[in-house]
């Protein structure tokens, strides 16, 4: 009997552990936070059609976000697999450039909500620096 719950225990700790760590909308991961769960083909009608898939129709790979931001050609690439009913379960990204307003370009791009947007250190000198009257 004691066998028996101690194995129940030890299934329920590391279920729970499963459960809280990285799931979808996890903070840890913002893209996967705004996109898992949703429609396929609104991420693609929104961002571009995907430039591959896998053959099955159930993973697709996807390139996207074409910016010159400063003089600097941005992009993002990221492997995207869905469900049989075109559902996105799970976006990889697989290629990324520093963003304007942080470390990741496609964070920017494909979970805007999740990036504070600051003005540059150039742009915030010049708004310190009072006009000058004529």
């Amino acid at each position: 009997m004691k066998l028996k719950f101690l194995c129940l225990a030890a299934v329920a700790a590391s279920l729970s552990a499963c459960a809280t760590t990285g799931g979808v909308g996890s903070m840890s991961d913002p893209i996967a936070a705004a996109w898992v769960g949703k429609s396929a083909g609104k991420f693609f009608a929104a961002y571009g059609p995907p430039l591959a898939d896998d053959g099955t129709g159930s993973v697709f790979t996807w390139k996207g976000g074409y910016k010159r931001v400063r003089g600097e050609y941005k992009s993002c690439s990221a492997t995207i697999a869905v469900t049989s009913d075109y559902t996105i379960r799970s976006i990889t990204i697989t290629g990324d450039r520093k963003g304007e307003f942080s470390p990741s370009y496609c964070r920017e791009l494909l979970a805007p909500a999740s990036v504070v947007k600051t003005a540059p250190p150039a742009a915030k000198a010049a708004a310190k620096t009072p006009a000058k009257k004529a």
